[in-house]
């Protein structure tokens, strides 16, 4: 998705915050409770990056609009 394009930015944020986790920890099953961490641990970082591109096109455009608005 190209950042340049997004009409509402707050709502993609909310979205983002939205992401639920696989929490279905399986008790005596300590490989498949590591393989589900880990797979979250991929999903909190890679959303986390795209939320601060998100978050520095949102300050970017707010400062564009501020500009003009003067």
């Amino acid at each position: 998705m190209d950042l340049d394009d997004l009409d509402d930015l707050d709502e993609i944020i909310d979205c983002i915050d939205e992401i639920e986790l696989n929490n279905d920890i399986e008790p005596n099953n300590y490989q498949a409770t590591i393989e589900k961490l880990y797979e979250n641990l991929h999903i909190l970082n890679v959303v986390s990056g795209y939320k601060q591109r998100v978050l520095q096109e949102k300050h970017h455009k707010d400062l564009f609009d501020l500009n003009f608005a003067y």
